[in-house]
């Protein structure tokens, strides 16, 4: 085990980007998102900014609105952009110290019953990748992108590139598990509201053969105020809510509540997101999911 600054592994990103599912037990999984950022000098200071939401907890309070979706057109005139509980408030936060592993790891020894974390560094170019291969404290699977940006301000939602990211997702859903490839298309999205949404509503497979006419609604935001690279994501099949409408939210159906982070390189150009979903409305499989994501555009 190396201190900090020796085979350094961060290559001087002292700032990640983290989405992650913890899973105590398989139902009461944790969906985490938040930053961590890295003091580069002795004594190795390691810290945690985050949101988290858990399947403990439910049902959580209701989802909160950020603001009103009237100015994407008619189809959404009593819809509003809303996000899981408590994201539109301050990070909480945990502290620890770190070192380094071997071939490119970095340990972090949280404070308190923490425990420790072991993450897997490469390289991608202008940013880390980062994975987490082990944890004391549970279960866990995590995504990460470090780079030397800290915590500036997001790219405007009207600048993010038009194009499809990738990557991968890890979803419990009350007890039951899933994973695998991941992506999410921007060109299927209208600009509106000034460029500070996105929404798109587009057809999807049926579940029943006798359905019609299902589709898929989602909304794509921002809102000001903080430093944070906050964005949202909502998405809800109508077939599922009941509703042959657009609203997503407390006006329209549940929704499955996304919060994102966005990707910065080192140069400070948008490179994607990392998400969690944290959908947790009833003790039961349908309305309980908590689940960690990666979308970018690095090979």
């Amino acid at each position: 085990m190396l201190p900090c600054g020796v085979g350094d592994p961060l290559r001087g990103r002292r700032t990640w980007t983290f989405a992650r599912l913890r899973e105590p037990t398989p139902t009461t999984a944790e969906a985490r998102l938040g930053f961590l950022s890295f003091q580069l000098v002795s004594p190795c200071v390691a810290r945690e900014d985050f949101w988290s939401w858990s399947q403990a907890e439910v049902p959580l309070a209701g989802p909160t609105v950020v603001s009103s979706l009237a100015a994407c057109g008619p189809a959404y005139a009593s819809c509003e952009a809303s996000t899981a509980a408590g994201y539109t408030a301050p990070a909480r936060q945990r502290f620890g110290t770190y070192s380094f592993g071997d071939a490119g790891e970095v340990l972090i020894d949280w404070a308190g019953d923490g425990g420790r974390d072991r993450w897997r560094v490469s390289d991608a170019g202008l940013l880390n990748r980062a994975t987490l291969t082990t944890s004391d404290v549970a279960q866990d699977t995590a995504y990460a992108w470090g780079s030397a940006q800290g915590l500036v301000p997001p790219v405007p939602l009207s600048s993010v590139p038009v194009q499809t990211y990738v990557g991968e997702f890890v979803q419990n859903n009350y007890g039951m598990r899933f994973f695998g490839p991941n992506s999410l298309s921007v060109s299927l999205f209208s600009s509106c509201d000034g460029g500070a949404a996105r929404v798109a509503r587009f057809p999807v497979n049926c579940s029943l053969p006798s359905d019609a006419g299902c589709f898929n609604d989602a909304v794509l935001f921002e809102w000001s105020g903080g430093t944070a690279r906050r964005n949202a994501l909502n998405q809800q099949r109508d077939e599922v809510s009941g509703l042959r409408e657009a609203c997503i939210g407390p006006s329209g159906g549940r929704g499955h509540l996304q919060p994102l982070l966005q990707v910065l390189d080192d140069t400070g150009a948008f490179r994607g997101w990392v998400g969690v979903e944290a959908s947790m409305y009833l003790p039961t499989f349908g309305s309980a999911i908590a689940g960690a994501y990666t979308l970018t555009d690095v090979p």
